[in-house]
């Protein structure tokens, strides 16, 4: 999600969520944290359903840290270690 989702795209993504629901692995990557997801879906009923869905049993990643694009590209000089730059992921299960 990078982009508020309308009522109508809403609506899709139910219905592509419940098809998929405990029958098979679905994966979500945004850049705005999972807190503020409720309030880019315009319609609030759709989007408790869309969060409730994706949330229970989730596996999640949550990154932190620099870009690997900037960690890693030969026009800027970073120190190559992930650990001192402090990039961290983090397994959660919901």
């Amino acid at each position: 999600m990078r982009d508020p989702i309308k009522a109508s795209h809403a609506r899709e993504l139910i219905n592509v969520i419940n098809m998929r629901c405990r029958v098979a692995s679905t994966i979500f990557v945004s850049q705005i944290p999972i807190a503020d997801w409720h309030k880019n879906i315009e319609d609030p009923t759709l989007a408790d359903a869309i969060l409730d869905r994706i949330v229970h049993d989730a596996l999640r990643v949550d990154l932190k840290g620099e870009a690997m694009r900037k960690l890693t590209s030969p026009l800027l000089k970073h120190k190559k270690t992930d650990e001192k730059e402090g990039n961290v992921a983090t397994l959660r299960h919901q």
